[in-house]
Parts: C-alpha cells; structure tokens; sequence
C-alpha cells in the first residue's frame, strides 16, 4: 500500500516576502524552500474580514386581529448541523405593517433560543443576518391573513473571510503563533519530486499548500511567480 500523505499543509509566513534566493529555488517562508518547478496552479486570495449573508423581508397590506406572519429560516452551520426554525407573530388589533415587522424581529433575536440569526427593523422592512460569517442560508414567509403581506427580496449571499485569525486556527496555525489579523491566502499545488523533511508527504504526490502571508504580500508573490 502506498503511503499517504497530507492533503494539506498550512504555512504561516508573517512579514516574510517569498522571493527567488537562488535560481529556480522560491523561499515561501524564512525556512522553507522548494524548487519552482514543483509549484503550479497558483492563486491569491486578498485579506477579507467576511460579511454575513443577509436579506430584507418587506410587511406589507392591512393586518387583522388574529392574522399571522410568519418567516421559516433554514442553514448550515459551521458545525454542518442544519438550523431550520419558523418565526411567528399574531397580529393585535390596530397593528400597522410596521408593528408587525418589529414583532417578527422580535421573535427573530429571542436569544434564549440560541439563534443563529440576527434582526433589525428600519419600518416595515425586516433585515436578517447570519451570526457566522461563512453560511448562507433560506428564508421562506408565509401568512395567514386576508389582506396582510410578507414578501422576501434576494439573498445577499455571504462574502467568505479570508486570512483571519479564526481562519488560520481552522486550518491547523497554532493560535501562538499568529500576530496579525490579517493576512493573504496563497494557494498552491505542490509535488515534490523527492521527500520533504518539513511535509509529511511523499515524492511525486501532489499536495495543496496553503501559504498565509501578510495582508498585501500574496499579489506581490504571485507576481514573481508568473514572472518566472
């Protein structure tokens, strides 16, 4: 049976600029160094703090005693378990579209329930957040009422982070280690045309390097390598 290696290996290289020491040999930190021929498919990916996903559902029409509003929210968490939860509100008598709206928000942010969501109300116009900034997720709305309306825009969906701490840890960076908090993220495949002593990996097997520079760095690295 062969031997596997990792699928992939993280490198934190804080204030380093990978550069070209000797001819044809790149330094992607101070004390790693591989040959150019054995690097491809190399992309960067700017430093980004991440915005959650997010849409607008609009209270509209003339509400009754007794009418419902209802949003059913659904999303994979970082966890990979699925949320899945209807938010209600019962109309009282007089309520204007408005009122109705800061009652479904209200619902949406009772926190004792652990939420994965958040909500603000600008008027009848219901904003809804994902706490995680990597999770997109469906929001449905339903009512129950003659003349009420609840109607949903589209998704803004999530911008995913990139180079920040939490994103390091995830990836295998000893949280010690890390002194910025923000970096670039250079991906590059790796096969190594004989064992390396600093990757647990095997010659002629391609790997994935995920190379953490700092903010500004990658587009600079990325240059020299297209240049070679």
């Amino acid at each position: 049976m062969d031997q596997i290696g990792r699928v992939k290996f993280p490198i934190l290289a804080e204030g380093h600029t990978p550069t070209e020491v000797s001819t044809g040999i790149i330094a992607l930190a101070p004390n790693v160094q591989v040959p150019f021929e054995e690097l491809s498919a190399w992309l960067n990916y700017p430093s980004n703090a991440g915005t959650p996903a997010s849409i607008e559902v609009t209270v509209g029409g003339t509400w009754a005693k007794g009418d419902i509003a209802i949003i059913t929210l659904r999303s994979n968490s970082r966890s990979e378990s699925v949320f899945l939860k209807s938010f209600k509100y019962t109309a009282q008598i007089g309520d204007t579209p408005d009122e109705v709206a800061a009652g479904l928000a209200d619902a949406i942010n009772y926190t004792d329930r652990g939420i994965p969501f958040s909500a603000s109300v600008l008027g009848a116009v219901i904003t809804i957040t994902a706490d995680e900034a990597d999770v997109n997720f469906l929001c449905e709305v339903d009512v129950e009422s003659v003349t009420g309306t609840l109607t949903a825009g589209a998704l803004t969906p999530v911008v995913v982070e990139i180079g920040t701490r939490e994103q390091l840890e995830k990836d295998g960076i000893h949280p010690e280690s890390i002194n910025e908090s923000t970096h670039d993220l250079v991906v590059l495949t790796f096969t190594p045309n004989a064992p390396v002593p600093f990757i647990d990996t095997i010659a002629g097997k391609p790997m994935e390097v995920r190379l953490y520079l700092s903010a500004g760095e990658g587009a600079t690295f990325v240059t020299l390598l297209d240049g070679l």
